[in-house]
C-alpha cells in the first residue's frame, strides 16, 4: 500500500515537471519566434537568395539592399522567365517586376522583393530538454548580437567595414548615417565586381562579430 502510494506520488511529481517543461518550452518558442522574425538577415544571405534564381544570361547593373528588402536593375534575355523563377523561390516574397524595356533583343528590367530568412527549429523527434536547450541558446545568441550592436561606436563599425571593403577591392562611393527603429544604421554605396562583392558580403557577415 505504501509502495503504491509512493509510486502514485512520483507519477504526479513527474507529470507536474513535464507540464512545467512544456510551459517553459512554449514560452521560449514564443520568444524565439519574435527574435527570429525581427532579426535582419545578413547581406550575404540576402544576396545568396537573390542570385539563386538568376541565370548566366542576366547581368545585374545595380542593386539596393535594406534589411530584407531588395531592388535591382538588370538586363537579360527573358525577364518573364526570371519572374517565374522568383515566384517559385520559397525564400523570396512580394516579388515585383516593375518595368521591362526591350532594347537590341535584350530585356532591361527592374525587380523588387523581400527575402524571407529561413528560421531553424529543432527536429520534432528531439526531447523536450533538447528543444529547451536549443531555443535558450539561440535566444542568447540574438541577445548577445543586440548587445554588441548597441555598444559599438559608429567610428568602429565604419572603420571595420571600410577595411573589409578595401581588402576585397570594393570601392566606396558614399556613406550615410540614419537613425531607425533598429538604432543607428550605416548605408554604404559601393562599386565592385561580382567576384569581389560576394567575398566582401561573406566576410562582413562573420568579420563584424
Amino acid at each position: 500500500m505504501l509502495l503504491e502510494k509512493k509510486q502514485a506520488e512520483m507519477e504526479i511529481q513527474e507529470a507536474r515537471e513535464q507540464r512545467e517543461k512544456q510551459q517553459r518550452l512554449a514560452g521560449l518558442l514564443k520568444d524565439y519566434n519574435v527574435y527570429a522574425a525581427n532579426a535582419l538577415p545578413p547581406v550575404f544571405d540576402v544576396c545568396r537568395f537573390i542570385f539563386s534564381s538568376i541565370d548566366r544570361d542576366t547581368k545585374i547593373e545595380n542593386m539596393t539592399i535594406s534589411g530584407s528588402q531588395f531592388q535591382f536593375d538588370a538586363r537579360g534575355l527573358d525577364a518573364i522567365k526570371l519572374l517565374t523563377q522568383y515566384e517559385k523561390n520559397e525564400f523570396i516574397s512580394s516579388i515585383q517586376l516593375n518595368k521591362v524595356v526591350i532594347e537590341e533583343q535584350q530585356d532591361i528590367f527592374s525587380f523588387s522583393g523581400i527575402v524571407k530568412r529561413p528560421i531553424a527549429y529543432p527536429d520534432a523527434s528531439e526531447t523536450v530538454d533538447n528543444k529547451i536547450a536549443f531555443y535558450k541558446s539561440r535566444i542568447e545568441d540574438y541577445q548577445h548580437a543586440d548587445a554588441v550592436r548597441q555598444t559599438r561606436l559608429p567610428s568602429e563599425i565604419s572603420g571595420r567595414i571600410r577595411d573589409i571593403l578595401a581588402g576585397k577591392r570594393c570601392r566606396t562611393e558614399s556613406i550615410q548615417y540614419f537613425i531607425t527603429e533598429y538604432g543607428l544604421e550605416i548605408e554604404y554605396a559601393i562599386r565592385a565586381a561580382g567576384n569581389n562583392f560576394f567575398p566582401f558580403c561573406r566576410l562582413s557577415q562573420t568579420g563584424m562579430n
